[in-house]
């Protein structure tokens, strides 16, 4: 199964039960958005299987315990858990959605038509695609 290639929401229970900090969806619900990037804790198996098993119903079963604990990050986005398996170019950070970017300008000073701009000049985290004309 590949896992590496998306994000899903968790759903967070709905019971606002005495939590604390450490109960990540109640976290998320206070503040909203938190780009901290967390490893995977055991207390989210029940949440991030059932987001598995809701957005591919056609898969054979939800992600290995194994595979969480080796691959999932956490984060806070609009007041929700989003978990996240991150790859090469996948990650689970914030996303920069600057459209000037030193990395590409310089790579393209260089390299003055090219038609990709790699994602190690841009920065994973770049949200556009970038391509060199007359230098620029």
């Amino acid at each position: 199964m590949l896992l590496s290639t998306f994000a899903w929401w968790v759903v967070a229970p709905s019971s606002a039960a005495a939590a604390t900090t450490t109960n990540l969806p109640e976290l998320c619900r206070q503040v909203k958005n938190d780009d901290t990037i967390r490893p995977y804790s055991h207390d989210l198996y029940d949440g991030t299987a059932k987001a598995f098993k809701r957005l591919f119903p056609d898969a054979n079963g939800a992600p290995q315990e194994s595979e969480l604990q080796a691959q999932a990050n956490y984060r806070c986005m609009n007041g929700k858990v989003l978990v996240c398996f991150v790859g090469a170019n996948l990650p689970c950070a914030r996303m920069n959605a600057a459209r000037d970017n030193p990395g590409a300008d310089e790579f393209c000073k260089a390299n003055p038509n090219d038609d990709v701009v790699p994602a190690f000049v841009t920065g994973h985290d770049a949200v556009y695609y970038y391509k060199c004309r007359n230098g620029k």
